[in-house]
């Protein structure tokens, strides 16, 4: 039994010796704590200093370079007369990390901030509504003091909810203080 452990674990060895991720990608806070690291294999979603906006798969980071996988999808008539949606090509987009202004690493932040806003402008807008109905239904003036006041909270509440969504949209990507590193695992 003890030789059939060592023969098992000599045949896996070179197997679990070459565990080594390539290069890292790290976006630091000011203070210099990490953010999320990013490697071969994962996702990312960046945008460069040329304006242009790159996501997919990391296939390779090497010599301060990273390499994004492309896939180049069209959709193409099958042969039972439907559209299915194929790959057609896939190919590499290198990108210097100097070159990439902001990423994508804070999942949904202010997601709940804009559904709010959202949610107050559709309610004080159907508040405005259901009182203008109301009083033409019962013919009261909408000059009347009190219709005044609660037309007057509802248009609030609207202008609440959009100076919410205008000056204080969701932001996934990096600020400007934090820093993206890249990091060599190079022996």
């Amino acid at each position: 039994m003890p030789k059939l452990v060592v023969i098992f674990l000599l045949a896996t060895f070179p197997y679990t010796s070459f565990a080594q991720v390539s290069d890292i990608i790290a976006v630091k806070k000011k203070n210099g704590k990490t953010i999320k690291n990013f490697f071969e294999g994962s996702t990312i979603l960046f945008q460069t200093k040329d304006g242009d906006y790159i996501e997919g798969p990391i296939d390779k980071i090497h010599g301060d370079t990273v390499y994004i996988r492309m896939y180049d999808i069209e959709k193409i008539a099958s042969s039972v007369g439907n559209y299915v949606y194929d790959t057609l090509s896939t190919f590499l987009i290198g990108t210097n990390y100097h070159d990439i202004k902001r990423i994508s690493v804070y999942k949904g932040r202010g997601s709940i901030r804009q559904k709010v806003g959202v949610l107050m402008m559709v309610a004080g807008a159907g508040y405005a509504v259901l009182n203008l109905l109301n009083g033409a239904f019962f013919n009261l003036p909408i000059t009347d003091p009190e219709n005044l006041k609660k037309l007057g909270i509802s248009a609030a509440l609207v202008a609440v909810g959009f100076i919410n969504n205008k000056f204080f949209p969701p932001n996934s990507f990096t600020r400007k203080k934090d820093k993206i590193v890249y990091i060599s695992l190079a022996r």
